[in-house]
């Protein structure tokens, strides 16, 4: 036996169990030792979209198909909600258009970007999401008062033309891009006040538009 089982490890073979999350089902698969897995077909899930597999239970890991597998091992599908039409408010840049929660709703004025960020008066991001606003023409001061979409609790903005920062609850916080004032129209940062009201924010580049999600 001067083989002393070395030569033994190329014919090891090891399972990669994939685990879907509340998926439709993956065949596990065999592979011999240093061999890669191949990339199963995406399993589904009503209502979600796959969002890839990943080498560890919090999901923080991607798997990456290219390694190498030297151990027995199991991967764990990512899901991401799809929202339906009803919980987006969606923007375009340029359009005045929007769709609110279903709903085809036309702005005086469209979504605009400045500094990277989108601007829009105030008034009708707010208000779709519940939300009032108020405008002090003499301090050059916006006013939204609503309550968080997500604890329920009573939310004032306070934004001042041109400052750089916003007070919300009494807490000053940074504006990547200061509100300003066109054509007799306050612009305002949507992300900023979609966020601070409790809704989340998504930004697609390819499309240019906004999604809003309560």
């Amino acid at each position: 036996g001067s083989s002393g089982g070395s030569g033994g490890k190329s014919t090891a073979k090891y399972t990669v169990t994939f685990e879907a999350n509340g998926g439709s089902a993956v065949a596990s698969q065999t592979v011999s030792g240093n061999a890669e897995v191949k990339e199963p077909q995406a399993p589904a899930k009503e209502g979600f979209e796959f969002a890839g597999w990943y080498s560890d239970k919090e999901l923080k890991t991607k798997y990456d198909f290219s390694a190498k597998v030297t151990k027995s091992i199991t991967l764990y599908a990512a899901w991401n909600k799809q929202s339906s039409a009803e919980e987006q408010f969606v923007l375009t840049i340029g359009e005045k258009e929007a769709n609110v929660f279903g709903e085809i709703k036309t702005n005086d004025v469209a979504p605009v970007i400045v500094n990277d960020r989108t601007m829009l008066p105030a008034r009708f991001v707010a208000e779709n999401l519940g939300a009032e606003v108020e405008w002090d023409e003499e301090k050059r001061l916006v006013t939204v008062t609503g309550k968080s979409l997500k604890t329920g609790e009573e939310v004032t903005i306070l934004i001042t033309i041109g400052k750089e920062t916003a007070i919300v609850n009494g807490k000053e916080l940074k504006l990547d891009s200061p509100a300003f004032i066109e054509n007799d129209r306050t612009y305002t940062p949507v992300r900023f006040i979609a966020e601070e009201l409790g809704a989340s924010v998504e930004w697609l580049e390819a499309s240019r538009k906004v999604i809003i999600t309560k």
